[in-house]
């Protein structure tokens, strides 16, 4: 027979067993711990000496309430999930715009361009002088944008703001 065991004071289970027999149930049992006959399932508790089994987990931000034995919103995991899908979209619109290897290219240009004198400069210089700051200034627009909605996510209070803050964000860069 399979038994899930449990804590008497908590009432949540810790562990189970596939015994032969009752007597074989109680040896199983610790002190402060019972037993009662049933299938072991992740989330499951006791109430009034029945089995109960949470039921799946309706969002990845919602934590158990052991006490009410119910499902309740985990506001900081909420604004975690927010802030790293703001942060992972903000990093995929900027490599859309300028992949690493464009970055990266860029970087050393502007460095080349740097370490001459410009007055020194040809039109040509000028010119790229004025895209590599333009796609920079776009990198770091985003980055803004970024920056804001995640302070807005941080002073949320539920749910609702949160995705209120988040919505619409990069709209304007999505279009580009």
């Amino acid at each position: 027979m399979n038994i899930v065991i449990y804590n008497n004071i908590t009432k949540n289970s810790i562990r189970w067993a596939n015994v032969p027999d009752i007597a074989h149930a109680d040896i199983q049992c610790g002190q402060q711990e019972s037993w009662i006959e049933g299938l072991y399932k992740y989330g499951c508790y006791i109430e009034n000496d029945v089995l109960k089994y949470r039921l799946e987990q309706p969002t990845e931000y919602h934590k158990f309430d052991e006490e009410n034995k119910t499902w309740v919103v985990d506001i900081d995991s909420a604004k975690l999930i927010a802030k790293s899908a703001i942060n992972k979209e903000a990093g995929r619109i900027i490599t859309e715009h300028l992949p690493q290897w464009k970055q990266a290219n860029l970087t050393a240009r502007a460095v080349e361009l740097q370490s001459k004198a410009q007055d020194l400069w040809t039109d040509l210089e000028s010119t790229e002088w004025v895209k590599i700051q333009n796609d920079w200034g776009y990198v770091k627009a985003v980055r803004a944008e970024s920056n804001r909605v995640n302070a807005l996510i941080d002073s949320a209070q539920n749910v609702d703001e949160i995705i209120s803050a988040s919505l619409g964000a990069f709209q304007a860069y999505v279009a580009q």
